[in-house]
């Protein structure tokens, strides 16, 4: 039968075809073209074989906390794969700088300055710590030095410090981008060899293995099977003809549909023609004959003489048509419902209806594939909580020749460092463990948190208690220590330990009398929710550990509160889904699939064009 529409199709796929022949390598034609020959393959226009050509990739999500090495990130599969079936291509990569430029290990991190000295010189070694550091932090590390070193003047009016060297850049500075998409279109890429798992490894530009440090990254892979290559997940649909089905072993059918119904195999197995066999089909003999039933109900019963039981029934038609307590019309508990002679129950002319609530819906049979279009939700879960348990943290405070412990306790909510900082500063206030400016009326703090980017760490900085000139003790302020002892960071849990970077431990160790500093000694986890893994039910995903893992996004770069934009990148990768339901469900889950508790439910998902 001639359709205009599909004709259309048709007709406008042979005009791409005819543009890519002559060498017009153009995304958008290869783009158009699976579109036109997806739709037609679901009206039936083309057959299965021609369209397994542009058969749908199944999107793998590696486990983010499986880091093996400080370079390589293992995904592992439920059974072993025959990888030279399939190809492999990037879908996306999110992960942080957070590989050292200067460290021990490389031995770029010592250089040294020669001091001028009387009629001499005094040289000093100066050694970096491990990390990535710009122009201007290479100068802030030479005036650190010379504060340790006492090798600077102040000024005697603003009290800024005057030093005899420094650092700075003296070109246009240049930044380093790092672009993880693929570019247009999807390059899918021939795999080889069978094993059950497959290992990702980031290498610098000599081919050595990358220093890592935060172990958070999101990559998702896009695998497919190549075409005429391992059959086992391959769903036929549309309109096919085989002239002939071989199979050498055991054909595996998980379900079998026939213009749309499903037909339940096992009720072909063990069939005796003319017996009934329970939960089996029922297959008349050679006579046309039958026995076995043991009841049976009928729409419409032609006999000449009817017995129940073995005794015959003498009632009429009609009257086996109305039942003892039977009003027509009317329905009644634990009795039958008969149409009245206005047939207004059939036709729901009138209902009566002492309870009617939520909505009719049939529910579908789901043989569909889906496709992630994007998705725009809030930032809006909270990192550190009481729930979690990672909320707490003790300073203790020299006092006289004692010592007070004061505990921490953050209010739920998502920090950074600076973030802490301020509620350290808060906490002074409210305990009156600060100094006053007597001339700007500013706070002086003996504790402090800041992040200290060249070593990827959150550094807490500790200032001695004591009196300082120009300034004047808050009312209430503790006894001043006898020795001018710095306050002590007690880290009493992992939990939090992990937010900040740091151990449980009493930071410093032991009472000191001048300034510490101490770096993060982990890679700090400033929000615990590494990735947001995307869950849908009725997903089927073979490839895939988790059948409902749907898509995988990172809120990396985006400020707490704001909205958070995902996509599935360059090309739309569909997944089959499986199932009959009336609704599907999206579930949002941290990296260790805990559900992840999301307070601004203003969310908006668009599935594909």
């Amino acid at each position: 039968v001639y359709n205009e529409q599909l004709d259309g199709l048709v007709k406008r796929l042979k005009v791409l075809e005819g543009a890519k022949s002559i060498g017009d390598d153009n995304p958008s034609i290869q783009k158009e073209m699976k579109t036109i020959i997806h739709q037609l393959y679901q009206k039936g226009v083309f057959s299965t074989g021609y369209y397994n050509q542009f058969k749908r990739a199944f999107p793998i999500l590696l486990n983010l906390n499986n880091q093996v090495s400080t370079n390589q990130y293992k995904y592992t599969f439920s059974q072993p794969i025959d990888f030279s079936q399939y190809e492999v291509a990037l879908g996306s990569i999110s992960i942080y700088y957070s590989w050292r430029a200067i460290t021990a290990q490389r031995g770029n991190n010592t250089f040294k300055v020669i001091w001028p000295t009387g009629s001499s010189t005094t040289t000093y070694t100066i050694t970096l710590s491990d990390g990535t550091y710009t122009a201007n932090d290479i100068n802030n590390y030479l005036q650190y030095f010379c504060i340790q070193n006492n090798l600077y003047l102040i000024n005697n009016t603003t009290g800024s410090y005057y030093y005899f060297i420094s650092c700075a850049v003296n070109t246009s500075s240049y930044a380093i981008q790092f672009t993880m998409q693929p570019g247009q279109g999807i390059a899918y890429c021939p795999m080889q060899g069978t094993n059950s798992e497959i290992t990702i490894s980031f290498f610098d530009q000599n081919m050595l293995p990358l220093q890592i440090l935060d172990n958070n990254v999101c990559i998702r892979l896009l695998m497919r099977q190549k075409k005429g290559g391992d059959q086992r997940y391959l769903r036929i649909g549309g309109v096919g003809t085989f002239s002939s089905l071989a199979v050498a072993r055991n054909l595996d059918c998980g379900s079998l549909s026939i213009s749309g119904s499903s037909v339940d195999l096992s009720l072909l197995s063990g069939l005796t023609a003319g017996t009934v066999a329970a939960s089996k089909l029922v297959l008349v003999d050679a006579n046309k004959d039958i026995t076995g039933f043991r009841n049976l109900t009928a729409t419409t019963l032609n006999s000449t003489n009817l017995h129940l039981g073995g005794s015959q029934v003498y009632s009429t038609a009609t009257e086996l048509n109305y039942l003892s307590g039977v009003t027509p019309g009317i329905s009644a508990g634990s009795t039958a419902v008969v149409t009245g002679p206005l047939n207004n129950i059939s036709n729901l002319f009138n209902v009566a209806s002492q309870t009617f609530s939520g909505d009719l819906i049939a529910p579908t049979s789901v043989t569909y594939e889906v496709a992630l279009g994007s998705i725009s939700i809030y930032y809006s879960w909270r990192a550190i909580t009481a729930q979690r348990g990672n909320n707490t943290f003790k300073v203790i405070w020299p006092t006289g020749s004692s010592t007070t412990t004061y505990t921490i306790t953050l209010s739920d909510g998502t920090y950074t460092a600076n973030d802490i900082n301020n509620y350290l500063q808060y906490f002074c206030i409210q305990n009156n463990l600060y100094l006053i400016n007597n001339t700007t009326g500013s706070y002086y703090y003996f504790i402090s948190c800041a992040v200290n980017t060249s070593s990827y760490a959150i550094q807490f900085t500790m200032q001695p208690v004591k009196n300082l000139t120009g300034y004047t003790a808050a009312s209430g302020f503790p006894t001043m220590p006898a020795t001018a002892y710095t306050p002590q960071l007690q880290i009493v849990d992992s939990l939090f330990g992990a937010i900040v970077g740091l151990t449980p431990a009493t930071y410093p160790a032991a009472q000191q009398t001048t300034a510490y500093a101490i770096n993060s000694n982990v890679i700090p986890q400033i929000d615990p929710t590494a990735a947001i893994i995307v869950g849908l039910s009725n997903l089927y995903n073979p490839i895939a550990n988790n059948n409902q893992v749907f898509h995988t996004f990172t809120a990396a770069g985006v400020e707490y509160g704001a909205l958070i934009t995902t996509t599935q990148g360059q090309g739309i990768a569909y997944c089959p889904m499986q199932g009959t339901n009336s609704e599907i469900t999206i579930s949002f889950f941290d990296q260790n699939m805990l559900p992840l508790q999301i307070l601004d439910n203003n969310g908006l998902l668009r599935r594909p064009n």
